[in-house]
């Protein structure tokens, strides 16, 4: 979410280890 867009940085983590469809490239 656009809101979560100041925590891009620890949400791609999450999408590394958890492999969520979070998309914040």
């Amino acid at each position: 979410d656009v809101a979560s867009a100041g925590r891009g940085h620890v949400e791609r983590r999450v999408v590394l280890r958890g492999r969520r469809t979070i998309v914040f490239d």
